[in-house]
Formats: structure tokens, C-alpha cells, sequence
């Protein structure tokens, strides 16, 4: 089965897009470069720098490779790392140079795997969180829209005001009613009260002769 990175004239890094003849080479590639511009020699106290130089971070690991007892040591180059297996020494500068290479790349990855498992923590405990305060206050209402508040006071205000009227008019209609029917009935009284003048009364005497 082809390797996915496999092109015609050879396989692709992923960092930086170059082609290596070989897998081994592509390997060896990755192990060695892409250094970042963090010295992670124990004890450095090179400032960091942006980008990424691996030739000028390999200077560095090999400046403070000899600050930290020596590179050389009679005819072989020495390791000051302190890696677990004691120190490691080398017949040439390049070899020692490859490893140190190698060194800060192992320290790369580390702390690039220490910083997604860091985001992959911080993110789970955020999404345990919400679930905690959702658990805790099942029935809290959701908060109410900036306004909502207000407009329904004014709907509360314009319903009130509107059921006055209504009743305020109810009340008028009944009045007019009670007056209209108050003056009617005072007005035939008085009809029925007042005397009719008889035509008996009206009529005038004879003369005698």
C-alpha cells in the first residue's frame, strides 16, 4: 500500500513541504528539525527567538552543550544534556550535533502534546461545568431579552388604561340613562300636577235684561 506522502521524486514533510528520497530520510528529518525557537537545553539561558532557524538553534544547543562542561573530551565529543542513559559521547562534531538536534526535538513534541492535553482539560472541565450548574438549577428561566420587560409593562399599562376607558364610558352611558329617565319622569309628574283649566270656568255670564 503506497504511503500517502509518497510523491514521484520522493516523500513530503508535512511541516515544511520538502521532499526526502526515502522514508528513513523523511524520518530522520522530522527527528531532527523543525526546532522551534525555544532552547530547551537544561539551563539555557538563550532568549527565545521567532520563527524557526534550526540553524541557529543548532549553534545554540552546541554554545551551551559547552558551557555545561565541554563538548570535547580527549578525541570524542561529549553530551551535556544529562540524558537518563549518563553521557553520551560521539567520535564526531556532527554526530553530537544530531543528537542535540534530536534532544530539542523530543522536547518540542513533548510540549506540544503538553499543551493540547492542557486545551483538551480545560475544555472537558468548562463542558463539565455547564453540566454541573444545569443539574444544580434545573428550573432557572432563561434571563429575558434587554426590553422585554419594559414592553411588557407598557402592554400591562395600555390594557389597564383601555379597560378604564371602557369602563369610564359604561359608567357615562349609565349616567345619561339614569338622567334621561330622572327628567321624564319629573316631567309627566309635573303634567299630571298641573291644574286643567275648565271650559265650564271659561265661559262668561249673560247679561240680565
Amino acid at each position: 500500500m503506497a504511503d500517502d506522502n509518497e510523491k514521484p521524486d520522493g516523500f513530503q514533510c508535512p511541516g515544511c513541504r520538502k521532499y526526502l528520497a526515502t522514508t528513513q530520510g523523511l524520518n530522520e528529518h522530522k527527528r531532527t528539525n523543525h526546532l522551534t525557537g525555544v532552547c530547551y537545553f537544561p539551563g539555557s539561558t538563550f532568549p527565545d527567538f521567532e520563527g524557526e532557524d534550526d540553524h541557529r538553534m543548532a549553534k545554540q544547543l552546541l554554545e551551551a552543550n559547552d558551557k555545561n562542561g565541554g563538548s570535547e573530551s580527549g578525541d570524542l565529543y561529549v553530551c551535556r544534556w544529562g540524558c537518563a542513559a549518563g553521557a553520551h559521547t560521539y567520535k564526531s562534531l556532527a554526530a553530537l550535533k544530531f543528537h542535540l538536534r534530536a534532544k530539542q526535538r523530543e522536547r518540542v513534541d513533548e510540549e506540544a502534546k503538553r499543551r493540547r492535553e492542557a486545551e483538551a482539560q480545560g475544555a472537558e472541565g468548562g463542558a463539565k461545568d455547564a453540566d454541573s450548574k444545569a443539574a444544580a438549577d434545573p428550573g432557572a428561566e432563561a434571563v429575558p431579552e434587554a426590553g422585554s420587560s419594559a414592553q411588557d409593562d407598557a402592554g400591562s399599562k395600555d390594557g389597564a388604561e383601555s379597560k378604564s376607558d371602557a369602563v369610564g364610558s359604561k359608567d357615562d352611558a349609565t349616567g345619561s340613562k339614569e338622567d334621561t329617565s330622572s327628567k321624564g319622569g319629573a316631567d309627566s309628574k309635573d303634567d299630571a300636577a298641573s291644574p286643567t283649566t275648565s271650559t265650564k270656568d271659561n265661559e262668561k255670564p249673560e247679561a240680565k235684561v
